[in-house]
């Protein structure tokens, strides 16, 4: 799968986020019968997150007193470029959550929740292989997956 020639800075993460709406002023709001505890998501993957946010929590490093988390997330450690060629990206992540496929799909039909492997591009290159082992998996899990295009526009 690993496919050396198509390198280029990128990062891809996945995340558990409970379902919910942006606002008016762009945040992200679910309601709080929908929260989850991400410390459970860490016990049944067995994956220590690179962070959680924990509903109704108060936002560390923010400067108002009252701002607290309005959902609940998990989020995976960043799959990074390189030495994983982009192509990769999602499938690694794919590898860690296939041991848990089962535990994945229970766990979303008890909890209002939705996941999303992330793909991150902060340059251009050819194209990105999400292959049909891929897109087999994210369908019986119920995962989305999102192309986050960080470019840089020029001027032609």
């Amino acid at each position: 799968m690993v496919n050396n020639d198509t390198k280029i800075r990128s990062w891809s993460c996945f995340s558990i986020i409970s379902k919910g709406l942006y606002d008016d002023n762009g945040r992200y709001i679910s309601k709080e019968e929908d929260a989850f505890d991400p410390n459970e998501i860490t016990k049944i993957l067995n994956i220590k997150p690179q962070s959680i946010r924990i509903y109704g929590a108060r936002r560390e490093g923010v400067d108002n007193p009252d701002s607290v988390y309005c959902s609940s997330a998990w989020f995976s450690e960043k799959v990074t470029d390189p030495p994983i060629d982009r192509d990769s990206h999602c499938y690694c992540i794919v590898q860690w959550l296939i041991p848990h496929e089962n535990e994945l799909i229970e766990y979303k039909k008890t909890h209002n929740v939705y996941y999303e492997i992330e793909i991150c591009i902060y340059e251009s290159g050819n194209d990105i292989l999400i292959d049909s082992e891929i897109i087999s998996f994210c369908n019986r899990v119920g995962i989305e997956i999102r192309f986050n295009t960080l470019l840089t526009h020029t001027s032609l």
